[in-house]
């Protein structure tokens, strides 16, 4: 008998040009036969990574509608995972998409800064509305700039190993036992350190020296890069669909 698929519900912004958000999460979702529900935050025609300055369209009104419709409707999500908030507005949108589906498992990724300073818009209030949706979520995947922020350092601190230690020892969590088919130690796999240092299934010998005892203790055979610093937890789809 078919099983009905995992329903995601994917609170990002749609770029027209550029691949990325929306325009990537749902056709991978798709493929990895999860059914993701769209529900854009803001229209962009292209990223805001150097294009010069997009076309904008909120969608803070839409959104709210849409959340309201998908309650009539009695849709049940299993996760809910939130990207780019650009506005205190919208970050309360995605704040009422947890409240609504409270059993959801809650994805957080705080887009909110990079090379050591916040994006554009993202005042000092907004950082605090978006630490306190990170609190609310069962798994966050902030970037060294955004972790710090979270935790109240100066972005500009220098990134030395001890202190991407010190600032990965702080954010890192496992994600909350809520679905009783997430696999076991042995079936995990890690990754550590941003691209381009990430490579599948290689482990070159020259890092080896400066692994954490996070990835000596696993020694698994399957592991993404491997310095360490910051550590995420790959789940096998297969497992909960």
């Amino acid at each position: 008998m078919p099983t009905e698929p995992k329903k995601v519900l994917c609170i990002h912004d749609l770029s027209g040009a550029g691949r990325c958000s929306l325009a990537v999460i749902l056709p991978v979702l798709a493929v990895m036969g999860v059914q993701p529900v769209a529900l854009p935050t803001m229209l962009l025609s292209t990223h805001t990574g150097g294009l010069g300055e997009p076309a904008r369209q909120d969608c803070q009104a839409y959104g709210h509608a849409a959340l309201t419709h998908y309650r009539e409707l009695g849709l049940a999500f299993d996760c809910i995972y939130t990207g780019y908030l650009g506005s205190s507005a919208l970050v309360d949108l995605a704040a009422e998409a947890f409240r609504l589906w409270p059993g959801a498992f809650k994805v957080a990724d705080p887009v909110m800064a990079d090379g050591g300073k916040p994006y554009s818009g993202f005042t000092p209030d907004v950082i605090e509305k978006v630490r306190s949706l990170c609190r609310a979520a069962d798994l966050i995947l902030p970037n060294l700039t955004e972790a710090k922020l979270l935790l109240g350092l100066d972005p500009a601190l220098p990134s030395t190993i001890s202190a991407i230690s010190m600032v990965s020892s702080s954010v890192t969590r496992r994600p909350l036992m809520k679905w009783g088919s997430i696999p076991t130690l042995p079936t995990q796999r890690l990754i550590s350190l941003p691209p381009p240092c990430t490579m599948m299934g290689l482990k070159p010998q020259s890092f080896r020296r400066v692994t954490s005892w996070i990835t000596r203790s696993f020694k698994l055979s399957s592991t993404m890069a491997l310095p360490p610093y910051f550590t995420t937890m790959i789940f096998r789809l297969n497992r909960w669909i």
